[in-house]
């Protein structure tokens, strides 16, 4: 997490749903800082969209929350567990895959996908490649 990002991401949870201006002045710091520490935290899938803000003037704003508190999630499993989990989904969807078309599949480095699939399915060789199906 860069410097800035930390503040942005308490400032969610402690204040509930704000607009990006509220999250700047809250926050404290400039505009550039700010929007950059929001979008990773977007795409990171810290922060989503959380409803609507009024404004005095003009449109209302779009208000940035946690997605566990949008979307009422329980506590996210560890990060393991959720890998293993979203691998065995691509796994049943595919029938059998390489490291390589998981890798593909959910931005992950071969390396990793390839161990991930290792604990969830069984692999073998063919015409030199390693495919794995589901246990």
């Amino acid at each position: 997490m860069l410097a800035g990002q930390h503040r942005p991401a308490e400032a969610v949870p402690a204040e509930g749903p704000r607009s990006r201006q509220e999250l700047r002045e809250l926050v404290g710091a400039p505009k550039p800082q700010v929007e950059r520490a929001l979008v990773r935290l977007q795409r990171g899938l810290v922060l989503t969209n959380g409803g609507l803000v009024e404004r005095d003037q003009g449109w209302p704003a779009v208000a940035l929350d946690l997605v566990a508190r949008a979307w009422e999630l329980p506590e996210l499993p560890p990060p393991e567990e959720a890998r293993r989990a979203l691998a065995r989904l691509v796994l049943d969807a595919a029938g059998e895959l390489t490291a390589a078309d998981l890798a593909g599949a959910l931005g992950w480095r071969r390396t990793l996908a390839a161990g991930v699939l290792d604990e969830v399915a069984e692999s073998r060789d063919a015409d030199g490649f390693r495919i794995w199906t589901r246990l």
